[in-house]
């Protein structure tokens, strides 16, 4: 039996379309952006929650959301919250400045490191003492649900 040359060579199939290379982003680019897509499904969540008839030409209201019946220490808690991972990214990216910059006093990167997590654990204990005290302890509760 022949064969054609057409079957007997193997040939390259290429793609039609050249295809996109990920860009290499830093960690702190990748939190930006991902708190940034946190605060803004957070916001598009008070908005679906708090939504008023705003559009009504003698309505009850001028803005889209009723922002008075937001509570503002579960936004404040919840912005912490999105920001825990970025204050840890801070926190090491300054520790280790500060670790080149004083290699003699490993005290001071210490320091560096536990500055602001230790500050925002004071802030959010804050925030969830006040929501405990303002609402039932049973209703406080639902900040435990991941």
């Amino acid at each position: 039996m022949r064969h054609s040359s057409r079957h007997s060579q193997k040939e390259v199939v290429r793609p039609r379309h050249q295809l996109l290379v990920p860009t290499e982003e830093g960690n702190s680019t990748f939190e930006l952006c991902f708190l940034l897509y946190l605060m803004v499904s957070l916001c598009l969540v008070y908005l679906n929650i708090y939504k008023t008839i705003w559009w009504l030409p003698r309505g009850p209201s001028a803005t889209i959301v009723n922002l008075h019946a937001i509570d503002f220490n579960s936004a404040c808690f919840l912005l912490m919250v999105a920001t825990l991972r970025l204050q840890y990214l801070c926190s090491l990216k300054v520790s280790s400045h500060c670790e080149q910059k004083f290699p003699r006093k490993p005290r001071v990167s210490y320091a560096a490191l536990l500055a602001l997590p230790s500050f925002s654990a004071i802030v959010l204990s804050f925030f969830i003492y006040r929501l405990v005290v303002d609402h039932k302890i049973w209703q406080a509760t639902f900040l435990l649900y991941p």
